[in-house]
């Protein structure tokens, strides 16, 4: 989000020619599919904490004004530049405030049931029953490119390690090839994203 944040704050789209607009509106639809996603990995993960912790957890997280503003910014595709800019940064901000929304209430839920370790244990769990077809592994790609920037490469070790020899393929090969063809729909914006993905090529 923030990348294209910031090619919108240089008024980028202002500029872009009919192919990256719709280039643009794939990436919106993209981005939509991989939202979904970190939903699907944040129930298995709940789960996994119910397991852990033997205690009950469950988070209802209602989308629809991100939703809505998804549907806005996709009507703006054919309508003035400006006009999908702000809808596109609407959307965006929608999104983290159902975000940030979720994360406090999830941090107070887990601190009264789970200590570190429990929570280690969960995520170790979740991951290391993620199956080589799982459509959600796009977002493990997403994590490593973002792993990869900010943080050690000792901790990117300890983190593929969670994973099967056949899911850590994955990894590397279709996953890897799936979120790179994310961000190439963007190629026409000054988005360096070579950072992120020169760790896995």
């Amino acid at each position: 989000m923030n990348r294209v944040r910031l090619f919108i704050a240089n008024e980028e789209l202002l500029s872009a020619s009919p192919q990256g607009i719709i280039a643009l509106a794939k990436w919106l639809q993209r981005f939509d599919n991989h939202v979904r996603h970190v939903v699907t990995l944040k129930e298995y993960l709940l789960e996994e904490r119910t397991l852990v912790a033997g205690v009950g957890h469950k988070v209802t997280t209602l989308y629809d004004a991100y939703d809505e503003a998804l549907a806005v910014a996709l009507e703006k595709v054919h309508d003035e530049r400006r006009d999908l800019s702000n809808a596109v940064l609407h959307m965006f901000d929608e999104l983290e405030k159902i975000l940030k929304g979720e994360v406090t209430a999830v941090k107070h839920l887990i601190t009264q049931t789970l200590t570190e370790k429990e929570e280690y244990d969960a995520l170790s769990t979740l991951f290391n029953q993620l199956t080589s077809d799982d459509e959600c592994g796009v977002i493990v790609a997403h994590l490593l490119g973002w792993m990869h920037n900010n943080m050690s490469e000792e901790d990117v070790r300890v983190f593929l390690a969670l994973f099967d020899p056949d899911v850590q393929d994955r990894i590397a090969g279709e996953w890897m090839r799936m979120y790179a063809s994310y961000l190439h729909l963007l190629d026409e914006f000054s988005i360096n994203y070579e950072s992120s993905l020169s760790y896995f090529t």
